[in-house]
């Protein structure tokens, strides 16, 4: 028995397997905006936002949607809060997710106060440093210029939640 394959076919059937994995890479999927973590929008339905992910990679509760980009992460990368069938607050806990100035969950207080004007402020029980003109808020761990981002926060109304 002879096996023959055509050269085209393979060609094709390799780039098919490259942008199938490239779908959930590109620099979109990542960036964190005003309103926007990835594909995931403040005011979006939980499945507007599910639309865009696998569905192994979300659960959601009623009130709060999981996301993980790679379904078998085992902490999410995002957690949206839904209120009244709306997505209102985006949590970015993974470290995929940055900002255009290369900012996000990992980044230090030092490097937020080079790449951004930050305003601290109380965000519930948190001090968080605000991102201004993003609205984004940054939850910190650990003291002084070493601490590092924790979490990022957006919201319509960062802190007005107390």
């Amino acid at each position: 028995m002879r096996v023959i394959l055509r050269s085209s076919s393979l060609l094709f059937g390799l780039v098919g397997i490259a942008l199938e994995a490239q779908i959930l890479r590109a620099p979109r999927d990542y960036h964190l905006a005003h309103g926007r973590a990835g594909r995931a929008k403040l005011g979006m339905t939980a499945d507007e936002v599910r639309r865009w992910y696998p569905p192994e990679s979300t659960r959601f509760d009623g009130s709060s949607l999981e996301i993980r980009v790679i379904p078998a992460d085992t902490q999410p990368d995002i957690i949206a809060e839904i209120e009244n069938g709306r997505v209102v607050r985006l949590r970015v806990l993974s470290p995929r997710f940055r900002t255009e100035k290369d900012i996000g969950v990992g980044a230090t207080e030092s490097e937020l106060r080079k790449a951004y004007p930050v305003r601290w402020n109380q965000h519930g029980k948190v001090v968080c440093a605000r991102i201004q003109g993003l609205e984004i808020c940054c939850e910190l761990a650990g003291l002084g210029g070493n601490a590092t981002i924790s979490a990022m926060i957006l919201e319509k109304e960062i802190g007005g939640r107390g």
